[in-house]
Order: structure tokens, then sequence, then C-alpha cells
């Protein structure tokens, strides 16, 4: 429920606006009551502040969302700002900007517009696979900026005539803004959200280039929109998240910047099934999992698909397989490494690469016949007469489970999920190998 319609009224709209509804108000209003139409009135000149007031607030969704259940007065007391005056809530005048104006605002010193030289920088993020970070790729990226108008030159009238001073700010370019916490009230000069920082707004002889398209998209005046393609060279072995600028490509504002902003493309690596980077060179093989009659072969080797398509066979160095009778495969959390097989080292001459990671996951048989019982009897058994002692104790019996019986079911579903994972994981494994031959899946 809106406690408050003072400022909907303002704007001559319902409490139940749209923001496209809100905008073409203040656009309307603010055109009928500027005072360069008005013969310097008054009473023009006033409404025109407090409808500009009241879109600076109604178009914010927070402080639209405060005002609707506080009301103006929550922003007045203990010797703040008068509700007139104070934009409540959780001030973000550079959002306000950017949704009014399309750009970002910038900070200033008290007493006139900012100096800033450059608009704020466009930041875009791409989305690159693990393979296209490996093996290098071209992307031709499509970035929307402004630009000063080419026929006006930025001015904003078509006779370049003198712009008349904003009537928000009163010609300064930048307007206090306050922020309530708790029972302070702080204050911040920010760049004015109606005249960019000029202090000049153009209604007379505007440009009829910019000028319509800039109400319609709610643009700086003197700006057009227009589309620039950049093409980006990701070299192999480019970082997860690099940063890559393109100077003087991004918006063009007119004074009081001096210079063009840039544009700064982001690569963001995507999740990748079978490999995760696990430092900036260096790979990790996940889901290499083989049956345990492999590792017994006389030339037990794992074929794996890497980034960039070729097909490599990997096997233990000498002294880790079964002829030296020492099978590390068969022990859990058992880590090998490639050299020279993981991520290109950008930029190296040489064409040196990190290190590829492999943790092999031996599975073992479900069922044994009595034969196969009877080889791991003799292979694993225990020769009783080594021992200095028989271990002490209480012999307790081990029952199968079946999982009827849980103590928590709670519990028992958290058992069968992760069984469930296990299997998935093994099922989806990228690696396969059978008895008589090895192959990729």
């Amino acid at each position: 429920m809106v406690v408050d319609t003072s400022l909907y009224d303002e704007l001559g709209i319902l409490p139940s606006a749209a923001t496209d509804e809100i905008r073409a108000a203040y656009r309307r209003l603010a055109l009928k009551y500027h005072p360069d139409k008005n013969g310097g009135d008054a009473r023009a000149a006033e409404k025109f502040k407090k409808v500009a007031e009241a879109y600076e607030i109604l178009s914010d969704p927070t402080k639209r969302r405060h005002y609707d259940q506080l009301g103006k007065a929550s922003a007045a007391g203990q010797n703040g700002p008068s509700a007139a005056n104070f934009p409540f809530g959780s001030v973000d005048a550079e959002e306000l900007f950017r949704r009014f104006f399309g750009v970002s605002t910038g900070g200033g010193s008290s007493g006139g517009p900012p100096s800033a030289r450059k608009p704020p920088d466009i930041v875009i993020e791409l989305q690159l696979s693990l393979e296209e970070l490996y093996c290098g790729t071209r992307k031709r990226v499509a970035v929307r900026r402004v630009r000063r108008c080419p026929h006006c030159k930025g001015h904003g009238t078509s006779d370049q005539s003198p712009l008349a001073s904003c009537q928000l700010c009163g010609g300064r370019g930048q307007r206090v803004h306050g922020m309530r916490v708790g029972g302070l009230v702080l204050q911040q000069m920010q760049v004015c959200s109606s005249c960019n920082g000029t202090g000049k707004t153009a209604l007379k002889h505007p440009c009829k280039h910019c000028f319509m398209s800039q109400h319609s998209d709610n643009r700086v005046v003197g700006t057009v929109e227009c589309v620039k393609e950049l093409l980006l060279e990701v070299d192999p072995g480019t970082d997860n998240e690099a940063r890559f600028r393109f100077h003087g490509e991004g918006d063009e504002m007119p004074p009081p910047y001096q210079e063009p902003g840039d544009i700064i493309i982001t690569t963001k690596a995507l999740p990748h099934p079978h490999y995760r980077r696990i430092s900036k060179n260096d790979l990790l093989l996940l889901n290499c999992v083989v049956p345990l009659e492999s590792v017994f072969q006389k030339d037990f080797f794992i074929p794996i698909e890497h980034l960039d398509g070729r097909i490599l066979k990997i096997f233990p160095a000498e002294g880790t397989c079964a002829k030296m009778n020492i099978l590390e495969p068969l022990f859990p959390h058992c880590l090998y490494s490639v050299a020279n097989k993981g991520m290109p080292i950008r930029g190296d001459p040489q064409g040196r690469q990190g290190k590829l990671f492999v943790r092999i996951h031996v599975v073992y048989p479900r069922a044994l016949n009595v034969s196969q019982l009877t080889l791991l009897e003799e292979a694993f058994r225990y020769h009783l007469s080594d021992m200095t002692e028989p271990p002490q104790g209480k012999f307790v019996c081990l029952n199968h489970y079946s999982g009827n019986s849980a103590p928590s079911q709670k519990a028992s579903s958290n058992w069968e999920k992760e069984e469930q994972q296990e299997a998935k994981r093994n099922s989806n494994s990228r690696v396969s190998i059978s008895s008589s031959t090895c192959q990729l899946q």
C-alpha cells in the first residue's frame, strides 16, 4: 500500500505506473515547464524542479519502494534536509544516471562540473571454453556504445547556439545527494543527472539527428548510439580472467569529457566435464577410471583425448607397473604427472607447456568366483607366524547392511546419494578400458 502519492501526483501518474510511464511523464512535463519555454516564470521553474525530484526517486526501484512504504516524511528530521530535497533511501546516483542517460557518473569537486577526461569504461564479459583457451581463438565481439553526434559535433543544437543553464542544478553541473544511515544523514556531491555535469541544457534549436533519439532511449544530448565490432585475438594459454583493453573505442561524450572511453573485454572460462585448470599452466584430468584387470596387463597404458583433439597414451613410469611388482594404481589417491602436456605458457617462444596431472581410479569387480577368491587369498594372506602377538579385543559380528533398518533415514538417503553420484561419475568417465583393448569413449 502506498502511504504517500504526492510524487506520483507531481508527474500526473498512478502509483501503479510502470517505468516507461514514469519516464514518459517526466519528459513531457520537463519540456512543458522548463523556464526557457515559460519566460522565466517562477511557478514554472518550481514545478520543473519538483518534477525532476519526483522522477529522481520514482525512477529508482529501491527509492520508489522506500517511498511507497514510508512516504516523504521519513526523509526529514534530525537537522537533515527537507523532505522535498532529500532523495531518501539508498541513493545510488551512478545507477540513476546510467538508467537515465545510458552512461555512468563520475565524482567531482563542488562548485562546477567535473574535470573527468574520459567517460567510464565499457566492460564486457566473454565466456570461452577451456579448449579455446588451450588452443587459442579469434572472436568478433559487437559492443553497443554512444559517440558524439557527427552533425552537431556533440553540441546538441543545430545552430551551435548558446545552451541554457540547467535548472535542476543551477548551472553548477552537480547536486547534493543525501543518504540516511540510521539517525545520520550523509551528503555527497554527484554529477547532475539532468545535464550530465555540463550545467547546460539544449531546448532551443535542438539537433534533429540526435535530440529525438536521445528522448526515446535516455541518452546524453549530442550523442548517437552505434555498434562497434571488435576482433579479439586470444592466444593459447590465456588466463581464465584475462583483460583486453581497446583504447578509445568506448563511449565518446560531449564536454566536460575530453577523450573517448575504453572497451574492456574480460574472459571467463566455462567449466569442462573432464579437465580442470588447477593453476595458470597446469591441468588436472578428471574421471580417469580403469578396470582392475587392465592394470595387470604387460603394456598398461590409458588413451586420453587432449583439449586439442590429440590422443595421448599415458602409462606409468618404469618401476610403477606390474613387471616391477609395484602396482601403484591399485592404491587410492595415486596422482601422476605428465611433463609439458598442461596449458601452453602464453607467449613462450619455445612453446613450452605446464604439467598434466592424472589421478587414476581403479574399479574393482563386484563379484568373484571361487578360483579368483583363492588367488586373492594366496596373494594377500597374512602370515600369523610372523606376528609378535595376536591383537587383543572383543569379537563382534559384522553383518551385511541392506538399508531397510537404518537408524537414520536421512543418513541412509545420504549414503545412497553418494553411491549414485559415484556410479554416475564412473559411467560418465572419459576413459574406458576393457580387458583386451583400450578404447576412448
